[in-house]
């Protein structure tokens, strides 16, 4: 704990004091109105005025030049990515709790919100947003290609020194993100949430995602022996050009992405640092604990395939130093 108050410390000297914005939204008089009709509602307060701002285009990357809160320079220490999928009854509570807590950072920021083809009125929320909210972008991704590959445009869009992602649904606490900050200031090139270190982290779980997340932890380690016992926590944190180099070498799109993920960091011999986190359960879930279950097995067994056609370390990553020990948990690769 002390390494991280210091890391925090160090990352304040960096950065600027982010505006707190406060956000009311309007409520909707039916669950089926459409996005745009929810989003006529949307109404932001902020305590220092800051301007709306026009969409520039109305699709791909929206206003690509905005993104600023205060006077914050054109790259932010943090980018934050919200992968979208048919989030049309959540996104609009997300958002604002979101920009509210980012806005008691120390430091510049960005949210990228990656609309991954949803086919609801998601895309019309996440207009409104980036018109209604500096430091607010979005990326719309043409079809459905999975978690993966919506992450992928993400971290392509980013501008922040440090990029980390989380689920639209908050299913983890906003807390962690500045002690996964801490932890990349601190060293590590890579931060993944870690339910197994902490008592309650799966407490939420039914029986029988218990019992297939148990299974699939098992055969990671058996094919690949990454030696992590939970690769598919779905809040990670990258310093930016990692992140970049990682996601530009995934092959998988859907949820198998995690495990390959990790297996090019243990690859590459990046330095790993699991922070143990909680998992809130949210009803809404697009997991389909068999179907999807079963994908990320064969995930697995393509992955152990083609190992040999990864690419290895770029040469543009940063060596780690040799005072910089990476998790003690490194598996075989």
């Amino acid at each position: 704990m002390v390494g991280l108050a210091v890391a925090v410390v160090r990352a304040k000297s960096r950065c600027v004091r982010a505006a707190t914005v406060r956000i009311a939204i309007g409520t909707r008089s039916s669950p089926a109105v459409a996005g745009a009709e929810a989003c006529a509602n949307l109404q932001v307060l902020t305590e220092l005025g800051l301007p709306r701002r026009d969409a520039r285009g109305g699709a791909g990357l929206v206003d690509p030049h905005a993104g600023r809160v205060q006077d914050a320079p054109v790259s932010p220490h943090l980018t934050v990515l919200i992968p979208c999928y048919n989030e049309e009854r959540r996104i609009a509570d997300t958002v604002p709790r979101v920009v509210e807590y980012l806005g008691t950072l120390p430091c510049t920021w960005e949210v990228v919100l990656v609309d991954d083809g949803s086919t609801d009125g998601t895309w019309a929320q996440l207009e409104a947003f980036t018109r209604a909210l500096p430091g607010v972008r979005a990326v719309r991704q043409a079809a459905n290609g999975g978690k993966g590959r919506a992450l992928a445009a993400g971290v392509q869009a980013a501008r922040g020194e440090v990029v980390l992602f989380f689920d639209a649904d908050l299913s983890y606490p906003l807390s962690y993100v500045a002690e996964a900050l801490a932890a990349i200031d601190g060293g590590a090139d890579v931060v993944a949430g870690a339910r197994d270190l902490d008592a309650g982290g799966r407490a939420d779980y039914t029986l029988l995602r218990k019992a297939f997340s148990g299974a699939f932890n098992g055969l990671v380690d058996l094919v690949l022996g990454l030696g992590i016992p939970d690769t598919q926590c779905g809040f990670k944190a990258f310093r930016a050009d990692v992140a970049r180099a990682l996601f530009g070498a995934l092959t998988i799109g859907r949820f198998g992405f995690d495990v390959e993920l990790l297996y090019l960091v243990r690859r590459w011999n990046l330095v790993l640092v699991r922070m143990p986190i909680i998992m809130v359960h949210r009803p809404g879930s697009t997991v389909r604990v068999i179907p999807d279950s079963l994908q990320m097995f064969r995930d697995i067994v393509r992955i152990r395939r083609q190992a040999a056609r990864y690419p290895a370390r770029p040469a543009e990553l940063t060596p780690r130093p040799a005072d910089r020990a990476p998790d003690a948990s490194k598996g075989r690769l």
